[in-house]
């Protein structure tokens, strides 16, 4: 006899979280509006190394113009060839100061030397302009004649492009400079000109080094082109065509290698959050981390690592605004060498102090560590390449690495990484990426996938990804000028070009590296890619603060993720994807992405994301309910009721502002003046699991009541044919959304319509407040079902709120592709109705009708345990059961059950806060007689060892028993208060056999013990080992498993558990304060559903040899019961069976699961040798209640 139990994936995902929760005595719940599991951001640690090497002193870009012959040609002083010098289609603007504040706008008649120190003097741009070559800012006294830095003369005057001849001397500088249509020799300066590429040019041949394709701008009121917003005003006019002032910001802080770098880092880093930590250093007088880095000045700075706030904030910025431009060499290998070094420090000087150079305290061990290289050039004058300190060739050279993977240079996976080179600047990154800088702390920290091509071992190794979780270093690089030299292979600015691509195939390989050489260009592009960040080459001011930019966004980019995945299929065949919810706490905004499954498990690049396709405000098909019960369009204030009015009209303070309209447009999506600030249409989905929906076949085509059989078929054939598939997910903008789920149509991925419940429009103005503080909203997972209602089948949505109020509401998806007001069916509130965190289900009874059944869920009026029975058509109460008569209570997520396999609902199971598991007898026809079974008492009543309540919050799963009866599995345990978290009392897994009557004792004697064994890692991951003792039936009536050890306390369950191929798998809840666990962490456990026992067999494939044998089972001998996951607190997975091998053996299903990290991580499960489709006993979506239980 076969008890096996398999659902469909994407009913999977409907059972979404039950994020409910209790502590074990039961009172109120003070429930949260944020999410339980965010903590505290880990800052990150960043250092700066900027390049002061003598070449920065260049106005000219990049190193091949640095030849004096060039300063008597036009090109020099066009932005088409040489990119540094002013570019008519750049607006300059002013630095920012130290205080944050923008600097001042140099003036055309009186233009700073030096815009970061105006003691250097001021130049009349109309008439003494000496366009800069050559500039060293470290130079005293008011000499303006750029060219040099201090007075020149020239060894052959009469020489038109003759090198200049470097003295100290005190002559009267002579420079070159055009005039009257030629170059000359002058001994003052002329008016501020440049010149633009023009290859229109009679005599130009085409060619950027060709003078004759150049024309003469004189910088003049009207001389721009008038092309950009060149003044700032918001608005392109002939007033842009004045570019004196763009022309005189661009020479005071712009018009050579260290005031570009300087000016650019200044306002870069002037918009760095203060949630980092940061330490700098140079190559010259301010090398490595002593605390003694000086300025042009010679001032002294502290340069350790600090939170970058405060007085450390203004040194650094102080010192970038006399950054220095030293005489010596560019030893950036020195630099690398320095950082790497500094990463693998301890104490309170080290950057994982807990408040470095103040407190040792904590060191966190996720805390990144990033390096922001910047230089002009290529690496020279290293001293500290000897002994130890040398990398050798670390990038073609096998490693083991700290998680156990392996780094082979035989392999194509590292053709990328791999070079010929010995001591290169990209082995010293490779080799503080491989290596675990911290050996004595935990690997904690969180990897990030930005590229999901590919199988999992393709995205380990694709060098857009980081997977370390150990203490490494990644070097983003900054290079200034260098673009044009990276022709072989090209650098394209992306990691899709044709060189990147080169490189990954081997078609192209990284150049010769050493001292001076050319190849240290691809060295810094190279570097990047060794430590999994990014590289940039800047031609221009602007570029280089829109690298700077990038690099933060990349560093501070981290989204967690609070809804499960739901999917598009059962099984791993093209075309199965997976939906994952996500929101970003920054903004409160959120997102639904969908990704491609692929044949091994693993989860590929996503393909949409809806945040990126809302429709515009005005097209949003958006409705709600008016007071008659009938949809109606959320377009304008006279559609709505003067309830929904008044709410509108009035502000998040109370006050009446009258401002209806304005909120309505904002909450469609505009931004509105006076209201928050809109960065994203979508908002937060937190714990609204996604639902997909399209054809799903239900069972009824096999039942015989009215409308079942062929007619059902017939349904089912018809939404294949014609419906389009969605998936539905609520969020905390008020809304329930529908999304076409499907990829390639015009409208993949777009909102096909939202929808407002009444509820929420007493707190909606809320959304709109400057000073908006979270709140939930449409914060609960729907339920989708279909129905045959009114003489036809229908598909119908059923959802509660969550925390977001107290009401559940339906409507009819059957016509997605075409919303209007008519889909709005009912909403339903009661007095007796809490936050409705229980999840409505959808059922047919024995009376023939057609319902939605919930829990009253929590912090009701009376604050009792009932169930609801409501007509699915019409919304109207059809029956209220009271579970018991206690208070501090509700009643959870329910779970319907047909015991006799007639496709109709007679068993309801359903637990509280007061651990009482609730049987409801719904057999007869009459809805007068359905009633609590069991004469009124629980079925059981879960208390732990010390007698303490154990609160049920997750829905039961249902199975089938080998006697007969029901086996009925669930976890204890409260999510949901403030309180919830620091609650210690030992929670556990129960699995009841229920053969008819009540299990009266309370002290869990008439159940068998199964306990925790042991927590080892093992083959990489972290594993459990369980009893495997055997429950003895009928002598007993079920298992138990207390969460005890050490390493869980306040272990729970909080989501519904799942059974396959006669096995119990379930996910609990480890909640944490600590930083580096995000909010906490899950197990994964996988039990023999009747005994509780340990699977005989292992059900992973650990040495993913594509079997479940002893080589999967851990050191004692035993198979692993649990494993703990990846991804933090962790949601319920989406399930895809593969075919069983052509061998016989186990096919390896794959669980697919998202967490709080924000990530996704696919396990391989063992497989049934069966048909993946048999039917078994009940289990995961709770809507499969006709499956006969034997």
């Amino acid at each position: 006899m076969n008890r096996s139990n398999r659902y469909a994936a994407w009913i999977l995902a409907v059972s979404a979280m039950v994020t409910l929760s209790g502590p074990a005595t039961p009172e109120p719940i003070s429930l949260s509006d944020t999410p339980l599991f965010l903590n505290v951001a880990v800052d990150p640690n960043i250092v700066v190394t900027m390049d002061d090497s003598g070449s920065m002193r260049w106005a000219v870009v990049p190193d091949a113009l640095i030849d004096y012959g060039l300063s008597a040609t036009k090109r020099i002083f066009s932005s088409s060839f040489n990119a540094l010098y002013y570019n008519p289609n750049v607006r300059y603007v002013p630095p920012k100061n130290a205080s944050n504040v923008d600097m001042a706008n140099s003036s055309f008649s009186a233009a700073w030397i030096n815009g970061l120190d105006t003691a250097k003097g001021t130049v009349d741009l109309t008439k003494n302009y000496r366009p800069p070559f050559y500039y060293d800012p470290k130079i005293s006294g008011t000499y303006e004649g750029r060219t040099g830095g201090y007075a020149t003369t020239l060894s052959n005057p009469s020489g038109v492009g003759t090198e200049y001849n470097f003295t100290s001397n005190t002559t009267i500088p002579v420079h070159i400079t055009y005039q009257g249509g030629s170059f000359v020799y002058k001994t003052n300066g002329v008016a501020a000109f440049y010149f633009v590429f023009d290859s229109g040019n009679s005599a130009c041949d085409g060619t950027l080094n060709d003078d004759d394709c150049y024309d003469y701008v004189k910088v003049a009121s009207n001389s721009g082109p008038g092309t950009i917003d060149i003044n700032g005003d918001g608005a392109i006019t002939t007033a842009d065509r004045n570019e004196q002032q763009n022309f005189a910001n661009w020479y005071s802080y712009y018009s050579n290698r260290v005031l570009a770098t300087a000016s650019g880092a200044l306002l870069a880093f002037n918009a760095f959050p203060e949630n980092v930590r940061l330490a700098w250093q140079a190559l010259g007088d301010c090398k490595s981390f002593g605390g003694t880095c000086k300025d042009k000045k010679g001032t002294t700075y502290d340069n350790k690592i600090r939170q970058f706030s405060g007085t450390h904030r203004s040194n650094f910025l102080n010192w970038l605004i006399n950054y220095p431009a030293a005489y010596g060499t560019t030893p950036l290998r020195d630099a690398m060498y320095y950082a790497g070094s500094y990463y693998e420090t301890s104490g309170i000087a080290s950057p994982y102090a807990e408040n470095p150079q103040v407190t040792a305290g904590t060191e966190l061990s996720c805390r990144k560590n990033y390096h922001i290289m910047f230089t002009d050039g290529v690496w020279n004058g290293d001293v500290k390449m000897t002994g130890a300190n040398k990398p050798g060739n670390a990038d073609n050279t096998a490693v083991s690495l700290p998680d156990g993977m392996s780094y082979s240079p035989t392999l194509d996976s590292s053709i990328i990484f791999k070079d010929g080179n010995t001591d290169s600047l990209a082995d010293l990154a490779f080799k503080y990426w491989v290596s675990d800088l911290r050996t004595d702390i935990n690997n904690d920290v969180v990897p990030r996938y930005v590229d999901r091509s590919g199988t999992e071992t393709d995205q380990y190794w694709n060098p857009r990804n980081n997977p370390a979780n150990w203490q490494n270093m990644t070097t983003y690089t900054v290079s200034l000028g260098l673009s044009s030299t990276l022709t072989n292979p090209v650098w394209e600015e992306t990691t899709s070009g044709t060189g990147y691509t080169d490189l990954k195939t081997g078609v192209a390989s990284w150049p010769t590296t050493g001292d001076y050489l050319a190849g240290n260009v691809y060295d810094l592009w190279h570097s990047a890619i060794n430590s999994r960040a990014e590289f940039f080459s800047v031609e221009s001011p602007d570029a280089l603060v829109s690298s700077l930019q990038a690099v933060v966004n990349s560093i501070l980019d981290a989204t967690p993720s609070a809804a499960a995945l739901a999917a598009n299929s059962t099984s791993i065949q093209t075309g199965a994807l997976v939906y994952q919810a996500r929101f970003d706490s920054k903004d409160w905004s959120g997102d639904l992405l969908a990704y491609p499954v692929q044949s091994d498990g693993s989860v590929g690049s996503a393909i949409w994301q809806a945040k990126n396709l809302m429709p515009s405000p005005g097209s949003r098909n958006i409705f709600t309910i008016d007071g008659a019960g009938d949809g109606v369009a959320f377009t304008a204030c006279s559609n709505l009721t003067t309830s929904q009015q008044t709410a509108l009209n009035t502000n998040a303070s109370g006050s009446v502002d009258s401002r209806c309209t304005d909120r309505l447009n904002w909450l469609r999506g505009n931004s509105v003046s006076g209201m928050r600030s809109r960065t994203s249409i979508l908002a937060d989905i937190i714990n609204s699991d996604p639902v997909y929906t399209h054809s799903e076949d239900m069972g009824y085509g096999s039942a015989s009541f009215t409308g079942g059989g062929t007619a059902y078929t017939d349904y089912v054939e018809d939404k294949a044919a014609n419906r389009i598939p969605m998936v539905y997910v609520g969020s905390n903008g008020g809304m329930l959304h529908g999304f076409r789920a499907d990829v390639g149509a015009s409208d993949s991925g777009i909102e096909k319509f939202a929808y407002i419940p009444n509820t929420v429009f007493a707190n909606l103005s809320q959304l709109t407040d400057p000073d908006y503080v979270h709140k939930y909203f449409v914060d609960a997972g729907p339920t989708v079902g279909d129905a045959y209602l009114g003489g036809v089948w229908k598909t119908i949505l059923v959802s509660g709120m969550g925390g977001g109020g107290k009401a559940v509401f339906a409507l009819d998806v059957s016509n997605p592709g075409t919303p209007s007001t008519s889909l709005v069916k009912w909403e339903f509130a009661d007095a007796d109705l809490g936050y409705s965190f229980s999840k409505p289900q959808i059922g047919r009874l024995p009376d023939g009708s057609w319902v939605a059944i919930f829990g009253n869920g929590y912090n009701s009026a009376s604050e009792q345990a009932y169930l609801y029975i409501v007509n699915l058509d019409t919304g109207a109460l059809i029956k209220k059961i009271a579970a018991g008569t206690a208070t501090s209570n509700g009643l959870s997520t329910p779970t319907l059950y047909d015991s006799n396999g007639d496709k109709t609902i007679d068993t309801v199971y359903a637990g509280d806060l007061q651990g009482n598991l609730w049987k409801f007898d719904l057999l007869a026809t009459n809805s007068a007689d359905w009633a609590l079974a069991n004469s009124g008492v629980p079925l059981f009543q879960a208390r732990n060892d010390l007698g303490q309540v154990q609160p049920i919050t997750a829905a039961p799963v249902v199975g089938g028993h080998t006697l007969g009866g029901a086996m009925v599995l669930f976890g204890t345990g409260r999510y949901l208060g403030n309180t919830d978290v620091l609650d210690s009392n030992v929670q556990s897994f129960y699995g009841l056999w229920d053969n008819g009557s009540p299990i009266s004792t309370t002290d869990r004697s008439e159940l068998q013990e199964q306990t925790l064994v042991a927590e080892t890692i093992e083959f990489g991951s972290q594993v459990r080992e369980s009893s495997t003792t055997v429950t003895v039936y009928p002598s007993s009536r079920g298992w138990y498993m207390d969460f005890n050890l050490a390493s869980g306390v306040g272990e729970r369950v909080v989501t519904q558990a799942l059974l396959r191929y006669e096995r119990v798998i379930f996910l609990t809840l480890v909640p944490s304060t600590e930083a580096c666990d995000p909010g906490g962490f899950s197990w994964l456990m996988e039990l023999e559903m009747e005994s509780g026992a340990a699977p005989a067999e292992s059900s992973f494939d650990f040495n993913n040899d594509g079997k479940f044998d002893s080589d999967d089972l851990l050191a004692s001998g035993e198979s692993a019961a649990g494993i703990r996951t990846t991804v933090g607190i962790t949601k319920p997975p989406a399930w895809f069976s593969s075919p069983p091998p052509s061998d016989g053996g186990h096919a390896t299903d794959f669980k697919v699961m998202t967490g709080t990290t924000g990530g996704i991580q696919s396990l391989g499960n063992k497989g049934d040798e069966a048909d993946p489709d048999e039917p078994g006993g009940g289990g995961g979506a709770t809507r499969l209640y006709w499956r006969q239980i034997q």
